[in-house]
């Protein structure tokens, strides 16, 4: 059985502020011009580090969908989902490019499933 970071890729450095801002950026501009931005930018090492951790991250489990920070919430939601009676649930769905999506995170009533 694996864990919720077993199952849903997830990242290391998709947190990062500098990270979030590419990535807004890149939904703003397309990959090309903010790629461009960001390695000729102020921060352009910095970045430069996050980008290769976060493609070596892409290579070895595909797209990160979230933040190991994001699962940790989730995962002390579902423990309290789960005493509550209920079921922590997430959802992840597509946006308007290729590698864009949202995640969702909810619970349901555990009785919903019998």
């Amino acid at each position: 059985m694996r864990g919720i970071t077993g199952a849903i890729a997830t990242s290391n450095v998709i947190d990062d502020p500098l990270m979030r801002s590419f990535l807004q950026r890149f939904r703003e501009v397309g990959a090309d011009e903010a790629l461009d931005e960001f390695l000729q930018g102020a921060e352009a090492e910095r970045f430069a580090e996050l980008w290769d951790t976060y493609n070596d991250e892409a290579q070895q489990q595909g797209l990160a969908v979230w933040s190991h920070s994001d699962a940790a919430k989730f995962v002390l939601k579902s423990k309290t989902c789960f005493a509550d009676g209920q079921l922590a649930c997430v959802a992840i769905t597509s946006g308007d490019h290729r590698d864009a999506h949202d995640v969702l995170t909810f619970s349901v009533d555990a009785c919903w499933l019998s």
